[in-house]
């Protein structure tokens, strides 16, 4: 997912959104930027991001209600707080709001970078998670419908089941195992 990860920007100031831009440019990220929280918004409907980047305060729809709002409608979206006005009473606020991580401005190119990688990385650890849980889910659903697990292949990286299904007698069917 790395170098497919969609990124919005969304921070009413045109230097930030200039500067996340070029950090992340050359990473092969797919980059969105938008100017307030209702463009924002609007961009996520669009762009469907990977990671939402949010300044806290901006005039309108503050980054809280960008992230309450992102929280409701798409609660995978790993969202990151940026904010100049950092404090520990905020940085609490925006973690209870949803947000992954957080980050002071001013930041260097390499404080945000290794967010974005972390982000991403979370990401790809939530959609695998998902994925086990659903076929986990299937293999019990399964069983109970008179299938069961019999191949495990637990080679580095992979997790798959085979399934059989037993013979009306309730055993194996004959001729296999």
């Amino acid at each position: 997912m790395e170098g497919n990860a969609r990124i919005l920007v969304v921070d009413d100031e045109e230097i930030v959104l200039d500067s996340c831009t070029e950090i992340l440019r050359g990473e092969g990220y797919q980059l969105a930027t938008a100017a307030d929280g209702e463009r924002g918004l609007a961009l996520v409907k669009e762009f469907r991001p990977d990671i939402v980047v949010v300044d806290l305060k901006m005039p309108g729809l503050s980054g809280f209600d960008v992230l309450a709002r992102l929280k409701e409608s798409d609660p995978t979206i790993v969202t990151i707080v940026i904010t100049g006005y950092a404090t520990v009473s905020s940085a609490v606020e925006a973690m209870k709001h949803g947000a992954y991580d957080f980050l002071p401005k001013p930041f260097t190119p390499e404080e945000f970078r290794l967010i974005i990688r972390r982000a991403v990385e979370k990401r790809s650890l939530t959609f695998e998670a998902m994925a086990l849980r659903r076929e986990r889910d299937l293999l019990r659903d399964d069983d109970e419908d008179g299938e069961r697990p019999i191949d495990y292949d637990l080679a580095p990286g992979r997790l798959r089941f085979g399934l059989r299904r037993r013979h009306q007698s309730g055993g194996p069917r004959p001729g296999s195992q």
